[in-house]
């Protein structure tokens, strides 16, 4: 599959627009799969952490400023649990300084990371 580790299990969240062209990527990977893809309207960072706890989503694709914002916002990463991995898209993630912890802010640039526990 286009991410890490994907099986027919797997819930990728989408946290915006389809008509974004990183859409495609987790749309063919979920595809690919016969897995799930939820789609959010709007990437607002509390409801996004808030759907991948209830929805128990294992793979997302972002951009680094909406990662960042997720980063920032009550729950982060405790609602985090249920993800394999979470990648960037579209420019290299560059994580504020001070600002260091969780598998998820140590990762790298514009990739798809897997998240060890």
């Amino acid at each position: 599959a286009l991410m890490a580790r994907m099986s027919p299990d797997s819930v990728t969240l989408h946290p915006g627009s389809l008509v974004f062209n990183g859409a495609i990527l987790p749309l063919l990977a979920a595809m690919q799969t016969g897995s799930t893809l939820v789609v959010l309207r709007a990437p607002e960072p509390a409801r996004v952490l808030q759907t991948i706890a209830r929805e128990k989503a294992t793979h997302m694709l972002t951009v680094p400023s909406q990662l960042l914002a997720m980063m920032e916002a009550p729950g982060f990463p405790d609602r985090l649990a249920s993800m394999q991995a979470l990648g960037t898209v579209g420019a290299a993630f560059r994580p504020r300084r001070g600002r260091c912890g969780s598998p998820a802010r140590r990762r790298g640039a514009g990739s798809v990371r897997e998240l060890r526990r």
